[in-house]
């Protein structure tokens, strides 16, 4: 953990920690009950507009841009107020997409860093990552992770989350590890790893896995968590005209409207999500919203068929136990599990091994599969009926029988010929 100190007036010292803990940056120990524990809340836009514009056709696939914190812009006063005001506008008027250029700001609003954004043609969410940690791009993921979640991975249960992102969280990295941003990587991967479908858990799997690294690159899952909230926050309906102006402001601009748009009263806020079970849907819809946009099930699919042995960790697993059958077994009927000697697999040269009256790397490209499991059985041997068919993993020793007859009349058929 971090600990800082703030000086006051030049009077006082304050332990940052203290204080940002004081100030309620974290859930009271009766509110963490599953019930009511993790949250996410969306904020109406009601309180800055009274009319937003609306696409008849909304597009609700956003696109998260990462932007210098004014710090880093070296911004200070005025300058820095008007940075942080227009994000949080932008950011807060999601439901006009595109046409948020034309009314989100007043031209000498918007600050020369960000102008940029207001000639984009996409709907763009804008995002900083705070000094200390990546709590504020990833905070709706954060608030979908359950107290047991973050308690294993050591992560503090904070206050409700609010959607969209908005206002850096100055005061959390007084109280999160150094490590923050792994450790929530982690937590995000463990909660979502047994709804991708794999078989064990991630430590089964490489860090190379490409499952893994799917399910651990959170910058991956921040669209498809916000169609979710985008889809819960227009159940919440609009807000009503406040009084009679708002409805003459309305008549008098919604003529005006660009073709494709309306002229509407903001969303209300609401609850987006509240309590484990809650937030566990809201994860099953953010994995089929990402299904839907991003051919989710697709990648997992195409990944699985293509496993590597470098996919695996040294840990045993299903899957791990599935891969190994279909390489070792499938593609060839002489299992090394039973001969256990490198020798015995024939290498087919220009030279033919003659060894007691045999030649074996001939004699092997004319018996079948089958044949060829008993041959090595005896080169290695393994001469007795009984104890080649339990070597091979049959109940009695008919079949071996049948198939000796069979390769003797082969190995016949070819000491003739030499």
């Amino acid at each position: 953990m971090t600990t800082e100190t703030l000086i006051d007036d030049g009077a006082e010292t304050v332990d940052m920690r203290a204080f940002a803990l004081e100030h309620s940056v974290l859930r009271s120990e009766e509110d963490l009950d599953p019930e009511v524990f993790p949250e996410l809340t969306s904020f109406s836009p009601a309180f800055f507009f009274r009319l937003v514009a609306v696409p008849e056709q909304p597009d609700t696939h956003p696109e998260y841009v990462y932007v210098k914190r004014p710090e880093e812009c070296g911004l200070t006063g005025e300058d820095l107020w008007r940075y942080r005001n227009f994000i949080y506008l932008w950011n807060n008027t999601w439901e006009s997409g595109r046409a948020r250029p034309g009314f989100v700001a007043a031209d000498s609003d918007i600050p020369d860093e960000l102008r940029w954004i207001t000639e984009a043609d996409a709907d763009l969410r804008l995002v900083s990552r705070a000094a200390g940690h990546s709590y504020d791009p990833h905070s709706p993921l954060y608030h979908l992770l359950p107290l047991a979640t973050l308690q294993r991975f050591g992560l503090p249960p904070l206050r409700r989350g609010i959607w969209p992102q908005h206002v850096e969280h100055h005061l959390l990295e007084h109280i999160v590890a150094s490590d923050f941003d792994e450790r929530l990587q982690q937590a995000v991967m463990y909660h979502l790893w047994p709804l991708l479908g794999a078989r064990g858990a991630p430590s089964c799997f490489s860090e190379s896995d490409p499952i893994r690294m799917l399910s651990h690159n959170l910058d991956y899952w921040m669209p498809y968590i916000d169609i979710v909230a985008q889809r819960r926050a227009r159940e919440f309906g609009r807000t009503e005209f406040e009084d009679r102006q708002a409805k003459t402001l309305y008549k008098k601009h919604k003529d005006k409207m660009p073709p494709g748009f309306d002229l509407c009263t903001p969303l209300r806020g609401g609850i987006l999500w509240m309590g484990a079970d809650e937030a566990m849907i809201a994860t099953q819809e953010m994995i089929e919203a990402a299904d839907e946009r991003g051919n989710l099930r697709s990648i997992i699919d195409a990944v699985r068929s293509h496993r590597v042995q470098d996919d695996f960790s040294s840990r045993w697993s299903y899957e791990r136990e599935d891969f190994e059958r279909k390489l070792y077994s499938k593609r060839s009927k002489v299992r090394v599990s039973f001969v256990q000697l490198d020798d015995t697999i024939p290498v087919h040269g220009a030279d033919s091994e003659i060894h007691e009256n045999l030649l074996w790397e001939d004699f092997f490209s004319l018996v079948d599969a089958k044949e060829r499991q008993v041959v090595v059985c005896l080169r290695n041997g393994i001469t007795r009926i009984g104890e080649i068919a339990k070597s091979l993993g049959y109940a009695n020793h008919s079949t071996i029988s049948r198939r000796l007859d069979g390769i003797r009349r082969k190995a016949k058929s070819l000491l003739n010929m030499t």
